[in-house]
């Protein structure tokens, strides 16, 4: 939801927003994105946290309220450590990872750069946000 300095609001979903249209498409990414070197499951990290893509429900217990899942992968022993101290205050389900990190493609590979990449931000530095958007998305 977008709340405007005129206390106007703009409630706006996936399938009708823009701007999560754009960054869908891949239009809004770095350019380093998509080459990156970090989409894959060998992580340098102790946690990876991130987006739940296609999440699955396998009881009756786990909570989708449509408002997004997040996963958290625990790549070493010390972020197991660190999970441990803070589960106690977390909502958390184990999955099967092999299951879960398969439906999440940037663990895989890096987004592909849009065909229209290039021009949409030539476009972007010199038309206005609305004409680009009705181009663009």
């Amino acid at each position: 939801m977008l709340e405007f300095a005129n206390k106007k609001k703009d409630i706006t979903y996936k399938d009708t927003s823009p701007y999560i249209n754009g960054f869908l498409k891949g239009n809004f990414l770095r350019p380093s994105c998509y080459s990156c070197d970090y989409t894959t499951l060998k992580r340098y990290s102790d946690l990876t946290i991130g987006d739940f893509w296609n999440y699955f429900s396998d009881n009756n217990t786990d909570i989708d309220d449509d408002k997004g899942i997040s996963m958290l992968l625990i790549n070493s022993q010390n972020g197991n450590d660190l999970f441990n101290i803070a589960k106690n205050d977390l909502i958390y389900f184990a999955k099967d990872f092999n299951r879960s990190t398969n439906t999440s493609p940037r663990l895989h590979k890096p987004t592909k750069k849009p065909a229209t990449y290039e021009q949409f931000w030539q476009d972007f530095s010199h038309e206005d946000f609305i004409s680009i958007m009705k181009k663009y998305f």
